[in-house]
């Protein structure tokens, strides 16, 4: 059946349809309008709003929205926000912080809090991320220590090796 373009179906996305989307969705109450109608390129929006509008606490209100989102793909460009935030602004709002914090590093939320504890000064972090970068330090150095005591101890073992095989007459390797 060529040529039958009577069949419904869903439209499909092209990049041209997805650009005039976006265009739609520029200012902080268009971006509430499509959080209120569902939208599936809100979280695109909102990471756009993050670059495009000065004033914190109105980017914030919109990331915080898009982190509490019942969609994934919603929640995942609120992560995206949230980092970069971070990165424009050097902090975040209370209520992204407690979202993160709810989230969990292991989730979702794994690099928005990374980005937070790379970008926002110590003394700016609340509580659960400070002690979350104080462990993170200890554990990088640590983990530092312990490398270089492998890599001592093996280059110890093979000068022991060479040095055993030339008093036994022998060719090291």
């Amino acid at each position: 059946m060529e040529g039958n373009d009577d069949v419904p179906g869903l439209p499909e996305d092209t990049p041209e349809s997805v650009a005039r989307k976006l265009d739609a969705m520029r200012t902080p109450l268009e971006i509430d309008a499509a959080f209120d109608r569902g939208d599936p390129y809100v979280g695109t929006a909102v990471i756009r709003l993050v670059f495009h509008c000065e004033d914190f606490d109105t980017v914030a209100l919109r990331v915080e929205r898009a982190l509490r989102s019942e969609d994934f793909t919603t929640r995942e460009r609120g992560c995206t926000a949230a980092g970069d935030m971070t990165r424009v602004f050097g902090k975040l709002s209370p209520g992204i912080y407690r979202r993160l914090r709810e989230m969990g590093p292991e989730g979702q939320a794994e690099d928005p809090i990374s980005d937070v504890l790379t970008f926002v000064p110590f003394r700016g972090l609340p509580w659960w991320f400070r002690l979350r970068k104080a462990r993170s330090t200890v554990a990088r150095f640590c983990y530092r220590r312990w490398n270089s005591l492998v890599d001592a101890g093996d280059l110890t073992t093979r000068s022991a090796k060479a040095l055993l095989s030339r008093l036994r007459g022998h060719d090291p390797e």
